[in-house]
């Protein structure tokens, strides 16, 4: 079957319905609304749109957001000393208000709310291997000449079941 459309627009229609799931679309109402067959053939274009035009690592998108909220506080700022000059209390806690949401955006981004980093090492064990590790640790104890185990005998209940070695 011969292309519905030349490259060029068949990549903008792709990075079109890329644009259209971000913004929470299914992919059968990106396919109403890119004209693709299929909701899979929209699937499969965004696939291939992502293929050539790879997201950013994390750390180029964290970078690239902090000169973005950079720029915003910075217009922030210019725009507190315009509010505070025309005597606009209202505008002055808004922007001020505005200023502190962009500060704590900044904040999180770069991990300034961490008070000290923590690092929780977990070592998982199954029930077989808790148990055999807690037997051996009471033989041992048992065999230990300074273990203050006491030798004793319970009249009137039976006996119980001896530890095997």
């Amino acid at each position: 079957m011969p292309p519905v459309m030349n490259r060029k627009n068949s990549r903008a229609r792709a990075e079109r319905a890329w644009r259209l799931r971000c913004a929470g679309r299914t992919w059968q109402q990106i396919a109403d609304a890119e004209n693709f067959k299929t909701r899979g053939a929209a699937y499969r274009a965004v696939h291939e749109f992502l293929k050539r035009n790879p997201p950013d690592d994390v750390i180029t998108s964290r970078l690239a957001t902090a000169e973005g909220l950079r720029m915003v506080q910075t217009t922030l700022f210019e725009a507190l000393i315009d509010a505070k000059r025309a005597r606009d209390n209202r505008a002055v806690v808004s922007i001020a208000s505005a200023i502190q949401d962009n500060l704590d955006k900044q904040a999180k981004l770069m991990g300034l709310h961490i008070s000290a980093p923590t690092q929780v090492n977990v070592t998982v064990q199954s029930a077989a291997e808790i148990i055999s590790d807690a037997r051996s640790r009471l033989l041992a104890a048992i065999d230990a000449d300074d273990a203050g185990v006491i030798d004793g005998e319970v009249v009137g209940e039976p006996a119980p079941k001896a530890l095997g070695r």
